[in-house]
């Protein structure tokens, strides 16, 4: 469950870090090239899934995966459900 929190936090700074230049500039960021730049992020984690939405000045980013046991596998319990939650709100360069 760490480690996908942590992805999806690296992929919300991803997404606003690429419509910074455009929010500095006074022009609206392109959310094509923010998701692009999440999902980058999610691609260099293969074991981890996720999802990437910017809506309303915020990108909101979803990670899923799960972890092998070891230990509970004797017991039939061979993988557990791991998640992470990450949201980053845009601001302009004035504010």
């Amino acid at each position: 469950s760490r480690e996908c929190q942590q992805v999806a936090a690296e992929a919300a700074r991803a997404a606003t870090d690429a419509s910074a230049l455009a929010r500095a500039s006074g022009v609206a960021p392109s959310t094509t090239a923010m998701v692009a730049a999440a999902r980058g992020v999610l691609a260099g984690h293969p074991g981890i899934a996720g999802t990437v939405g910017v809506s309303g000045g915020r990108v909101s980013v979803d990670t899923r995966a799960s972890a092998e046991t070891v230990f509970l596998s004797m017991v039939g319990v061979r993988s557990l459900p791991a998640s992470g939650h990450a949201v980053a709100v845009l601001k302009g360069s004035g504010e």
